[in-house]
């Protein structure tokens, strides 16, 4: 019996320890800047224009998982993207919005698509990750200040928006 007793305690206290309640988070993504790094470097060896990539590394966390499209909406393509940038210049001391402008005048948004991220099952569908954005060369040539950073969010499936993180302060090599 003093056997039935204490194998019973024994499984009782590991039940208790193993089982964890799921974490619970909002359904809102949030996201944490974590670094960024410069590659200076030229587009391409003929034609050997200067250009810089900027490489984002930035925390993710949302309480349900439903961040990533797979399926691209033709109808409203801005829903398959749900990484928004902004790029910022720096002129006397202030940052502004410069927007990229494309040869026939339009503007280009910033705009990249995370996949959708599979969480294994159970309760907690939480998802942690980090992501790393590359920005593709900027034309050296082209821009005329010295100082940039970036504003990022981020948007799940359900239309639901992170907070918005800045980048430190790139100085641009000249």
């Amino acid at each position: 019996m003093t056997k039935n007793v204490i194998l019973i305690f024994i499984s009782a206290v590991f039940l208790v320890f193993s089982c964890k309640k799921p974490e619970v988070l909002p359904n809102e993504p949030a996201i944490e800047f974590v670094s960024i790094r410069t590659i200076d470097t030229v587009d391409n060896p003929d034609l050997g224009n200067p250009v810089i990539y900027n490489k984002i590394k930035f925390k993710l966390t949302d309480g349900n998982g439903d961040i990533g499209n797979e399926v691209l909406d033709e109808d409203n393509p801005s829903f398959y993207n749900n990484t928004f940038v902004k790029l910022l210049r720096k002129e006397n001391g202030i940052f502004q919005e410069h927007l990229i402008i494309s040869l026939r005048g339009d503007t280009i948004p910033l705009e990249y698509r995370l996949p959708v991220v599979p969480i294994s099952g159970g309760q907690n569908k939480t998802l942690r990750a980090h992501v790393f954005l590359l920005l593709e060369g900027i034309n050296l040539e082209k821009f005329t200040f010295d100082t940039l950073k970036y504003e990022i969010y981020v948007k799940d499936r359900a239309g639901n928006v992170s907070n918005t993180i800045e980048t430190d302060e790139v100085i641009i090599p000249r």
